[in-house]
């Protein structure tokens, strides 16, 4: 689990140093593996905490190009704020609500922040779309699978090959 303590933060900015496997993380996709780490900053001004950092985890990845495996490290932005209003964060829990303001009411009396589920969250959301190996970056599709490619004769596509083809033998008359 991903917890900040706070019972003992005295006002001010706080390095934060975090770690657990991923396989405790209970909402992060399939692809990670070994380590979460986070590390940043949690400023703390009265009641109000606001935490700052990057979360690392690495990934193992298909490559969309070759269909090989590979890993590469994904890294989220993590930013969020916590406030301590026992009356607010009871309202929220009894409403089943969440703030819009990407704002966390916690009760006076916390000793930790959690922050597992949103590191989870983050990295999950940032999983590359488009999946390339190292040594495929830069390559097309075409260059890999040539055969793949049309073959052109004297400028023009063979007609064979065209889903329109068919259509060329149609009479309206």
């Amino acid at each position: 689990m991903l917890k900040v303590k706070i019972s003992s933060l005295k006002d001010g900015t706080n390095d934060v140093n975090l770690e657990c496997a991923a396989s405790e993380i209970e909402n992060i996709f399939e692809e990670f593996f070994g380590q979460v780490e986070f590390e940043g900053i949690v400023r703390k001004i009265r009641d109000k905490y606001t935490i700052k950092g990057m979360a690392y985890c690495d990934a193992k990845l298909i490559c969309d190009l070759s269909n090989e495996e590979f890993i590469e490290e994904i890294e989220a932005e993590i930013e969020m704020s916590f406030i301590q209003d026992s009356e607010m964060a009871l309202e929220i829990e009894e409403s089943n609500g969440e703030t819009n303001l990407g704002e966390y009411y916690i009760y006076n009396d916390e000793i930790y922040l959690d922050l597992t589920y949103d590191i989870g969250e983050a990295l999950s959301v940032s999983l590359p779309l488009k999946r390339i190996a190292p040594g495929y970056e830069g390559k097309e599709i075409t260059d890999l699978y040539p055969e793949l490619v049309k073959k052109e004769e004297n400028g023009k596509s063979d007609d064979k090959e065209s889903p329109f083809s068919a259509l060329k033998g149609l009479n309206f008359n």
